[in-house]
């Protein structure tokens, strides 16, 4: 996977058993995909999964150290370090639509911003292309 051009990264919370306290704690789930079968690549579909027990913007770094391509991350801001970080800016960042996407959604329900409702109808626009 990380030979390929661009890998999709996406974090999620996991409750851990925490033994001795007689509760679970939250870890973090990273998942890292290839999928080019939309776009008939040649590559095959792949996903990996890597368990931490916190969030931190180092995690994601250390796994994507010889990765060298474009990565498609959400809206979490620890992963701008990943664009930061490698002194050849080896790490170029795709930021989710949808994240962008809902924040202007909620900022045009909360205020009717008629240049919030242009950018929503752009959107829509490329969506259905």
């Amino acid at each position: 996977m990380l030979s390929s051009a661009k890998v999709l990264l996406d974090a999620t919370t996991l409750p851990v058993l925490d033994p001795g306290r007689g509760q679970t704690k939250t870890g973090r789930l990273w998942c890292y995909a290839v999928d080019d079968r939309p776009w008939r690549g040649p590559s095959h579909p792949a996903a990996a999964y890597i368990y931490t027990e916190d969030r931190k913007g180092t995690r994601p770094v250390e796994h994507l150290a010889r990765f060298v391509g474009v990565l498609q991350v959400g809206g979490y801001a620890g992963f701008k370090r990943l664009a930061v970080d490698p002194a050849d800016a080896s790490v170029r960042l795709a930021f989710c639509w949808v994240h962008m996407r809902r924040d202007c959604f909620q900022f045009h329900a909360s205020t009717q911003s008629p240049l919030a409702a242009e950018l929503l109808a752009r959107v829509a626009a490329l969506y259905t292309i």
